[in-house]
């Protein structure tokens, strides 16, 4: 029933994902918050086991490549669905529009429904691609399952000013996705002050604190994404693994 289940979701997800997009929008953009905070979550579902996606770190995207590769699932590249969705296209030089991975039957579904749009890739390519996504500023997050035969999975490589589930969680609070499952610690004594953090923070989860002339965490917002350590010249700023959480996404990579 499981895997009858998935087979359904791998056809519908290129033909109707889009479409959620929009809707998921819309909501943001023009309702209310009162009704946003009962509406969202009995339509779209709050973060649940199947379907989900979740925040992963840059080294653990690439663990999960390691793993995928090992068992030889094919992997193909394509235009960020945000993008299409909310029409937002970068011009030549100035960011990336082809950012979205789509791995195994996805990957299969994706590039039938698609075929313009996703070309196949090999995985050192694709190591190379999410180094330097990562170093744009780019936020990764993983769709769907655990590695295996059947594996399918999407990897996005989330620009916070076209991604429609980040745009939602800052504009409404609703979180459509799995934080990661680390938390960011601030070595105060390293930090010079550059604020650079701030602008690179996708959720607006950093602050200056003028009175003790330190960055402030809102650790409610933070996602755990990196890109912030990734950002400080001066090792100011750690990742550390919360062992009470997980990587729910696929159970059986847990680093």
């Amino acid at each position: 029933m499981w895997h009858k289940h998935v087979k359904i979701v791998d056809w519908i997800a290129p033909k109707l994902e889009f479409i959620l997009l929009k809707f998921m929008l819309i909501l943001a953009k023009y309702l209310p918050q009162i009704v946003i905070d009962k509406v969202m979550p009995l339509i779209l579902g709050k973060p649940t086991k199947f379907p989900v996606h979740q925040v992963f770190p840059y080294e653990n995207t690439l663990k999960f490549l390691d793993a995928l590769e090992k068992i030889d699932i094919p992997i193909w590249i394509g235009t960020c669905i945000c993008r299409r969705a909310r029409n937002m296209y970068c011009e030549k030089g100035e960011g990336y529009n082809v950012t979205d991975m789509v791995i195994g039957d996805y990957g299969v579904q994706y590039s039938k429904y698609h075929p313009d749009a996703f070309q196949r890739i090999t995985y050192p390519q694709a190591k190379k691609y999410i180094k330097k996504f990562y170093e744009a500023g780019l936020v990764q997050t993983i769709f769907n399952e655990c590695p295996g035969r059947d594996t399918q999975a999407i990897i996005c490589n989330c620009d916070r000013d076209v991604c429609v589930p980040m745009y939602c969680y800052r504009k409404t609070g609703f979180q459509s996705f799995y934080k990661s499952p680390y938390k960011i610690i601030q070595i105060a004594e390293n930090c010079q002050g550059c604020k650079e953090c701030i602008s690179v923070c996708p959720v607006g989860a950093r602050s200056w604190n003028d009175t003790i002339s330190t960055i402030k965490i809102d650790h409610d917002k933070c996602i755990g994404c990196g890109l912030c350590r990734n950002t400080c010249k001066n090792d100011a700023i750690q990742l550390k693994r919360d062992k009470n959480q997980n990587f729910v996404v696929i159970e059986e990579y847990q680093d």
